[in-house]
């Protein structure tokens, strides 16, 4: 993850927006942020952290109130916006994240969702939060620990314990993938499961066999041979009930036809009584039914004329009476009505007079807006004019200190040219004094070898290091040969010492126990053996002594020699440092800037670009000044120049309209009304409109209601004459349609109307009456030609009920016992497929479990491998075993040669003490710069590992602690080995207020804090 920007606005001491341009910042590879205690410089990591994150440190805790506390106590809005480069080909992305503060209400602050993008082209597209995290691929507390170590965190994995050490480094490496013991207890699950399963299964089948088979195949055989037997007696019984079925069948039909004709033979009187009725309707339908209807209608519309005529004419009388009285009223009306328009004349002439008094005010004020309004033009003119002067003899001065400006990119380069002159010197120096140690060292650990070996009177040289460890351990195998031959000496006289009883009791001419002779010239002599025992004892007791001195002074030189050899690579490799920085001194020394090449010199100059450029700033910022001076002014005089031309013109409109209106208007009125207010001509004016509105009104009414109630009588009279001939046509008709029906009744058989009426009361449905007297004689003809075909077919057979019932008992055993046939067929065939079919199954079981159990006996081999975590846990130790061993590379030179890493059998780390003859000690027992310095290594190789499992280019590391407490010395290491780390394409970042580091590093943000504003970064490249 490589920054490129960062935003911030109200968080914590940040109360401005500012901006942090990492692209310049990381430029040199090495940057600084500085600033006194509380100044906010943590305050930098921790919007990067909650940006990528969510989370602070500081305000972790979900009491914390994080959004208030967050924000800075005099702002109302809090904004981050973090740009970065991550992934194997750097894509760029983004997070913004703003909070706001309640205006009602001072403790809520409202926070919105950080927001994510990435960058395709120009734009920048949303994306969700799990792709930022998987794309860094470090959770918060591991990213704490590689990427941005915040206070009280930098030691943190040193101190780790092997547990949380190791779950650390199962993320940071994907170990997971290692953790194999689930997976194989899952497959030994399942394949035991399967086992379980066809075991199971197998227990189910039991015991079968061929023979069983055989068996039931017979059985079947058998049954089948009965099946075929009953199905042909089935079929003759069937056959037999078929013809008894059928015979049956037709005896019990004949009976219900039977029945039915007598049924049919009853409705008889009745369908010949609806038959003729049904003729006497129809006929009444026909002939009558119109007529009567239409006669009926005719006396209705009758009576009906004869009383609306009646309504109608008493209307018509009352309209007359009441038209006499409003005729009366209307010509009353017409003489008031005639002078309105004389009412409204003069209604409108004092609107006008009023109209022509507002005027002459208007006039009057815009006379004295003129004259004001020219003086305040005359004025702002003027201050032009000053304004104009004061800014020519600013540009004189601007143009003159340009002049006088130095060319700031020739200060520049000489700046960096001596840096790095400095920086050269001082790796240098660094270098020397490093030598120096290496030589010190070297020919202390020379100076005890020879020390040793004069103490133990060697007169071996040191020159030869290979020959000098020759000699001793020749001298060691010398020592041993010679203790072993005194051994082999003693052994030999300790058995002579056993054969001393023997030789005491040896008599002359007895025989010897031993070998049998009695002959005894020379018998082992007991005092003699005795002494040389003890003598042998001591020289081998003082040789075991010399042994054990030579030992001890062969590992003692053997571990000062391998002390020495790594002291003499590093001699000869800082001979080569210390020419090529000579080399780089040389060239460096041919591309000085001639004008700058002394100190002091330069400094006059930056000293002389820096006042002048202040003045020029204060030039320039008075020129802006007065230019917006001027601006403002010239804008005032035009908006004034514009007013006085609208005051000017609506003085002239105001004059012209009053003496329009004047032309408009008797002299008289004007006379008149001179000393009256506005408010009393409006009032007069506005009773004089009412009063003629009022006449017009109540004229208009009057006037429409002489013409409605003439409309009125007009289209009542009309309807009346109407009605009177539609009374006389309608009577008229009544009486041919009753001469017409008293004609039809004498031709028909009716005597009188009411019969005829009595008949159309039956009201009958004509076509359902028809359908019935048709389906009457229908069901009556068919029935006679069923029975007579039924008589046909018995042929005078009979039925006999107890010989039908003895042939379906004989069917119905017949079909028992075919049915019980048919069962065993069933159950014998599906035995014997079962058994088939389970042999089958049997075999292949079987089969299945054999190999199943050998997939057993392999997955246990796996388990014990993979018990628990235990490989997952030894492959985290060889990482970081790795890891320590990565760490060494740094801290065995920070520490100068004396000081190494290495991990104790349960994985913690513990320290190898090379001042102390190379004996290990605990890491607690480290001073604080020395546990710095063992952090700051372990953190680069966990830094450098990350880099390399993420494929990145570049590596981004910062620290934010631990450099106070360093001397000198070591501050000059650390800060020599983080110099060393842009060679490695790492950018590297540190967060301190010890002065020293600020000098060493000359690319850096300073913080400041002002009381009134808050913090304020400024950048060392723009200072």
């Amino acid at each position: 993850m490589i920054p490129l920007a960062l935003t911030l606005e109200g968080l914590y001491s940040y109360q401005k927006r500012q901006t942090i341009d990492f692209n310049k910042l990381t430029s040199n590879h090495l940057f600084g942020i500085f600033g006194t205690v509380g100044s906010g410089k943590s305050s930098i990591l921790e919007a990067i952290t909650f940006a990528l994150y969510g989370k602070t440190d500081r305000l972790l805790l979900s009491g914390d109130n994080r959004n208030y506390n967050m924000m800075n106590l005099k702002s109302n809005l809090l904004f981050i916006e973090f740009d970065f480069l991550a992934g194997q080909n750097g894509q760029e992305y983004r997070i913004q994240y703003t909070a706001k503060r309640n205006s009602k209400k001072y403790h809520d602050v409202k926070s919105s969702p950080r927001v994510f993008y990435k960058k395709k082209g120009s734009d920048y597209i949303p994306i969700s939060e799990s792709e930022i995290t998987d794309t860094i691929g470090l959770s918060y507390d591991n990213f704490k620990r590689t990427i941005i170590i915040p206070q009280g965190k930098f030691q943190e994995f040193l101190q780790l314990k092997n547990t949380e050490r190791t779950r650390m480094l199962k993320e940071l490496f994907s170990l997971h993938k290692y953790e194999l013991s689930p997976r194989v207890k899952n497959l030994e699950m399942t394949n035991n499961a399967h086992i379980q399963k066809l075991e199971g299964r197998l227990e189910q089948i039991g015991d079968i066999s061929e023979e069983q088979v055989d068996t039931l195949k017979k059985q079947l055989a058998t049954v089948e041979a009965t099946l075929t037997t009953l199905t042909s007696l089935l079929k003759e019984q069937e056959q037999k009930l078929v013809a008894l079925d059928k015979l049956k069948e037709n005896v019990q039909q004949l009976k219900d036809l039977q029945n039915k004709k007598i049924i049919l033979d009853q409705q008889k009187e009745s369908i010949t009584q609806l038959k003729k009725n049904l003729a006497n309707y129809e006929y009444c339908i026909v002939n009558f039914k119109n007529t009567i209807d239409t006669l009926t209608l005719s006396k209705q519309k009758l009576q009906a004329l004869r009383e609306s005529l009646n309504l109608d004419s008493a209307t018509l009388n009352k309209l007359q009476s009441k038209h006499k009285k409003i005729e009366a009223d209307f010509k009353l009306l017409s003489a008031d009505f005639n002078r309105i328009e004389e009412l409204k004349r003069e209604a409108e002439d004092l609107k006008k007079l009023v109209e022509i008094k507002k005027l002459e005010r208007k006039a009057e004020e815009g006379s004295q807006r003129l004259k004001n309004g020219t003086k305040t033009v005359a004025k702002v003119i003027d201050k032009i004019e000053q304004v104009k002067t004061e800014d020519k003899k600013e540009q004189e001065r601007l143009i003159a200190l340009k002049k006088q400006l130095p060319q700031i990119e020739i200060i520049n380069q000489a700046q960096q040219w001596h840096l790095k002159k400095d920086s050269i010197h001082q790796s240098m120096k660094d270098v020397t004094s490093e030598q120096s140690a290496f030589i010190q060292q070297l020919r202390k650990l020379e100076e005890e070898i020879v020390h040793q070996l004069k103490k133990q009177a060697l007169p071996f040289s040191i020159d030869n290091k290979t020959l000098l460890m020759d000699k001793l351990n020749q001298k060691l195998a010398s020592e041993e040969r010679e203790l072993k031959q005194l051994n082999d000496q003693k052994e030999h006289l300790l058995i002579q010492s056993g054969l001393e009883k023997y030789a005491q009791a040896l008599k002359e001419g007895e025989a010897c126990p031993l070998c049998g002779s009695d002959h005894h010239p020379q018998p082992l002599d007991s005092n003699t053996i005795s002494q040389q025992i003890k003598h042998l004892k001591h020289k081998t007791e003082n040789l075991e002594k010399t042994i054990l001195q030579t030992r001890k002074l062969n590992s003692y030189i053997e571990q000062h020699i391998a002390g020495i050899k790594p002291l003499e690579i590093q001699l000869k490799n800082i001979e080569i440092k210390l020419e090529k920085l000579h080399k780089e001194d040389t060239i460096h020394q041919n591309k000085v800037i001639k004008p700058y090449e002394d100190k002091e010199i330069l400094k006059e100059a930056a000293n002389s670009y820096q006042q002048i450029k202040t003045q020029l700033e204060t030039c320039e910022s008075k020129l802006s000044k007065l230019r917006d001076c001027l601006l403002a002014e010239t804008k005032k005089k035009d908006h004034y120049q514009i007013a006085l031309t609208d005051i000017q013109r609506e003085l002239d409109k105001n004059i012209n309209s009053k003496e329009v209106l004047e032309g408009q208007i008797p002299p008289s009125l004007i006379e008149k009304y001179k000393d009256h207010n506005d408010e009393l001509l409006i009032e007069k004016a506005k009773k004089l409109q009412e009063k003629a509105s009022d006449i017009n009104q109540l004229f208009e009414k009057t006037r429409k209601q002489v013409e409605d109630n003439k409309n009125a009588m007009a289209a009542l009279q009309g309807k009346i004459d109407v009605n009177q001939r539609h009374l006389e046509s309608e009577t008229e008709q009544t009486s041919k349609l009753k001469e017409k029906l008293q004609q039809d009744m004498e031709n028909s058989d009716f005597k009188n109307i009411d019969q005829i009426q009595s008949m159309l009361k039956l009201e009958l449905d004509m076509k359902t009456s028809k359908e019935k007297i048709e389906t009457y004689y229908q069901n009556t003809q068919r029935l006679h030609h069923d029975i007579q075909k039924l008589t046909t077919e018995l042929n005078k057979q009979t039925y006999e009920a107890p010989k039908h019932q003895l042939a379906i008992a004989k069917a119905k055993e017949t079909k028992e016992k075919l049915s019980e046939a048919n069962r065993q067929h069933g159950k014998i065939q599906s035995m014997v497929n079962d058994l088939s079919q389970k042999l089958l199954l049997q075999k292949d079981l079987k089969a299945q479990l054999n190999k199943l159990k050998l997939r057993a006996a392999d997955i246990e081999t796996l388990r014990k491998l993979f018990y628990k975590s235990g490989f997952v846990n030894y492959v985290s130790s060889v990482y970081l075993q790795n890891l320590c061993a990565a760490a060494n590379e740094r801290f065995y030179k920070m520490t100068r040669q004396t000081l190494s890493l290495e991990l104790s059998e349960d994985n913690n780390f513990e320290v190898r003490d090379y001042m102390n003859g190379g004996k290990l000690r605990s890491v607690k027992t480290l001073s604080g710069g020395q546990t710095f310095q063992a952090a700051l290594a372990l953190a680069l190789a966990l830094a450098d590992n990350i880099q390399h499992i993420k494929q990145t280019e570049r590596n981004f590391f910062f620290l934010d602690e631990g450099f106070g407490s360093l001397d000198k010395e070591s501050l000059d290491t650390v800060f020599s080995t983080l110099k060393n780390l842009r060679k490695e394409n790492r950018i590297v970042g540190v967060i301190s207020h010890v002065e020293e580091m600020q000098q060493e590093i000359p690319t850096y943000l300073n913080i400041t804090q002002n009381e009134e504003t808050g913090s304020y970064i400024e950048e060392s490249w723009n200072r």
